[in-house]
């Protein structure tokens, strides 16, 4: 029964290393800020609220990912990624500021070129608040 076990574990140490391989020239391009996350006077910006979002588009070898959600105004974030194995890590972590009593819809598409296999993903804005993940499956 063990060597059962120890064979099944050995392929999916192999698939995963696979899926990694397919994705090692995967780099991340850029961020662009949207929204509040633009506006650098956003305590007198427009109160609007959109649905806390993250969503990604694939364009050849390209994978954008959309991040929307609403906070208070006058945050400021600053944007990490990393790339391990199979896994596009993105962080929007909250810098410290002013508090506001107002609310904005923050936006941000991070870019990556290089793709060309299957990828998860994971979003993680102000260290757990919202968080997003799933699988990008080309």
């Amino acid at each position: 029964m063990s060597v059962i076990a120890l064979l099944f574990f050995a392929c999916q140490k192999n698939d995963h290393n696979q899926k990694a391989d397919q994705n090692r020239n995967l780099k991340f391009e850029k961020v662009v800020p949207g929204g509040c996350a633009s506006d650098s006077a956003n305590s007198n910006h427009v109160v609007y609220e959109e649905p806390d979002t993250a969503y990604y588009t694939v364009n050849e070898d390209t994978v954008t990912f959309f991040v929307g959600f609403n906070s208070e105004c006058c945050l400021h974030f600053d944007s990490e990624t990393s790339i391990s194995n199979d896994t596009i890590y993105m962080n929007l972590n909250l810098l410290d500021g002013p508090v506001c009593s107002c609310m904005c819809y923050y936006t941000y598409e991070f870019q990556f070129t290089g793709l060309t296999g299957p990828v998860y993903y994971v979003i993680d804005v102000a260290d757990g608040f919202w968080y997003f993940s799933g699988y990008v499956d080309i």
